[in-house]
């Protein structure tokens, strides 16, 4: 859970757009035949990495690249621990 919860996913991918999230994943995943995944299981990875991620979404991800493209994926700062 790290790897998709952390500092670096955010300094990659902040300011990016979920388009350019999907892509990369479409590309990638499964290791064994990338592509292969119906295009909506591609759009529900982003989503849930948006939401590992605390972006709130106010509806569901749509599956078309226009709204993937204008979706930037902007995370909140880490949180500070005041004492």
């Amino acid at each position: 859970m790290d790897e998709i919860a952390s500092a670096d996913f955010k300094a990659k991918w902040g300011g990016r757009t979920a388009f350019d999230l999907f892509e990369q994943i479409a590309r990638t995943m499964p290791e064994s035949e990338p592509g292969s995944l119906p295009r909506r299981a591609y759009v529900d990875i982003v989503a849930y990495l948006m939401k590992q991620n605390g972006v709130v979404a106010i509806a569901p991800l749509a599956d078309d690249d226009a709204a993937l493209a204008a979706t930037i994926l902007q995370f909140a700062p880490p949180s500070v621990t005041r004492r």
